[in-house]
């Protein structure tokens, strides 16, 4: 990174850009621009492997595109965000990390986010898709009750689509098992 090693480097980096979001006397902010310098700053911290940092600047990106009435490079940047907070939180399970989630909790935030988007924009198989993606994930972390939640939900997205309805079945009768709850199970016939 370019402002300086590690933490402090990237506070530095972040607040300089913030900075040039503030409103100047007679002067718009260049919101473009930042944007632009957030999500090179999140391309360097994943290149580092700093997920949570890449995290935040993702969701910076998101927040100016949101200004800038770009839907679509906002959801890409709210998704990409919850990816690398899913990611941070990821290496934190694997290394036996001792912590409150809080990576997880974001990454979940963030997932919501962008499945709301979705369905602001009627796009309900790309909501569908994240809520598939985020319950595997959890799943991944040992947490299947939570992920039947999100697994339920891109079930309901996918009414339209036989195919993807029964997968998100299969992945909901999967979550039954680990969780020892055989009498739901959903009987196909």
């Amino acid at each position: 990174m370019e402002g300086g090693g590690g933490a402090a480097g990237f506070l530095v980096q972040y607040r300089g850009i913030s900075s040039k979001l503030k409103k100047r006397f007679l002067r718009k902010p260049n919101v473009a621009e930042a944007s632009d310098e957030f999500g090179q700053l999140a391309r360097e911290l994943s290149d580092g492997e700093a997920w949570a940092q890449a995290g935040l600047c993702c969701v910076a990106v998101a927040k100016c595109e949101q200004t800038l009435l770009n839907a679509s490079t906002e959801v890409s940047a709210v998704t990409q965000a919850a990816r690398y907070f899913l990611k941070a939180e990821t290496v934190n399970h694997q290394l036996h990390c001792p912590s409150f989630n809080e990576h997880l909790m974001t990454a979940i935030s963030c997932f919501q986010h962008a499945i709301q988007l979705y369905n602001d924009q009627a796009k309900p198989a790309l909501a569908a898709s994240l809520a598939v993606e985020l319950g595997q994930a959890l799943r991944s972390l040992g947490k299947p009750s939570e992920a039947l939640t999100y697994l339920c939900m891109a079930t309901d997205l996918h009414a339209a689509s036989p195919f993807h309805h029964l997968t998100c079945l299969g992945h909901i009768a999967s979550c039954k098992i680990e969780l020892g709850k055989w009498l739901s199970l959903p009987i196909i016939l």
